[in-house]
């Protein structure tokens, strides 16, 4: 019993005399204040506070988010640390990866980017309970989002916009200048309507490049398809199999009238000339019905319109696969 008491009265002495040991090692450091610090952490604090006000504000479509942002002093880590709460409290904010809402959260970046005094500017979307989408990278601005995005993201002439993951479809979409990165795979569609700028891609999806009107992309690993090349395959054969019909409609008509126009009996005897003419005939008129079908398809004219404005380069690996 009296070995149990020692015990526990050794124990408390020696937790005092480390309290009062740690105390010492500290004492040195009292003559100096964290105020700059908090002061600093609260003022950080206190803009990223205020973000997610203008953001829950223009969430719900009150116009006062605009000027809110505009009158807001924010910086570029600012922008980031906001990022980050976001991932923390997506869930508050977004019933479902559907919600409708969810859209707006990249056009709001990008007016955080656009009023923002910096030049770059960092995004992180790991955690995000959706895939953002939306969002453009400004003149003369330079974002760098680590993680994935959604669909239609990309800049706007002299911007640049740098994605570390995955995106989704229609990446690019009429573009008319600047540079997109994609650090992973993009979807389908690629560069969409794209008129200028350039795009690169470690892989990507079907239809590459559809409709492009200008600028270049490149694929640095596997694609699907490049939509510029299977139309131009389309038209090519169509117009193929449209004078290939016509041809055979002439061959038809050729070896059926000659002989008639000769006195040549198409009825009887059977012989070689007959059996060649009937067959023309047979042949020709089922070229002559492809050809009016064909011909006349209205998809058929509009990919061929549509192939008429179609300009810009395709690169594969570093090899220019396409180029108009």
């Amino acid at each position: 019993m009296q070995n149990n008491r020692l015990a526990f009265r050794i124990r408390d002495i020696s937790d005092k005399q480390a309290a009062t040991f740690a105390g010492r090692r500290f004492d040195r450091y009292k003559d100096e204040t964290e105020k700059p610090v908090r002061q600093m952490d609260v003022k950080e604090d206190e803009s990223v506070k205020r973000l997610m006000e203008a953001w829950i504000l223009y969430k719900d479509r009150n116009l006062a988010a605009i000027d809110l942002i505009k009158r807001l002093d924010y910086t570029s880590i600012d922008v980031g640390r906001f990022s980050i709460a976001i991932n923390d409290r997506g869930r508050e904010f977004f019933s479902t990866i559907f919600d409708p809402s969810a859209n707006m959260l990249g056009r709001f970046f990008s007016m955080l980017v656009e009023n923002g005094k910096d030049r770059e500017y960092t995004i992180t979307t790991f955690g995000f309970p959706f895939a953002l989408s939306g969002l453009t990278g400004p003149e003369g601005k330079k974002i760098r989002i680590i993680g994935d995005v959604g669909d239609g993201n990309g800049p706007e002439p002299s911007g640049t916009v740098i994605i570390t993951g995955n995106a989704g479809e229609c990446v690019g979409r009429k573009m008319q200048g600047g540079r997109l990165e994609i650090h992973g795979r993009a979807g389908d569609k690629l560069g969409e309507e794209m008129e200028g700028g350039e795009i690169i891609a470690e892989d990507a999806g079907a239809d590459v490049g559809h409709l492009m009107k200008g600028g270049s992309i490149h694929i640095n690993g596997r694609y699907g398809s490049a939509w510029p090349i299977e139309a131009k395959k389309q038209v090519h054969s169509w117009r193929l199999r449209l004078f290939g019909s016509v041809g055979l409609l002439l061959g038809s008509w050729s070896g059926t009238l000659l002989p008639i126009a000769y006195g040549v009996p198409l009825h009887f005897p059977l012989n070689t000339l007959n059996v060649a003419s009937w067959a023309g005939l047979c042949v020709g008129l089922v070229g002559l019905a492809v050809a009016l079908v064909h011909g006349c398809e209205p998809e058929f004219d509009k990919l061929k319109e549509q192939y008429s404005r179609t300009h810009g380069k395709i690169y594969h690996n570093g090899r220019l696969v396409f180029s108009r």
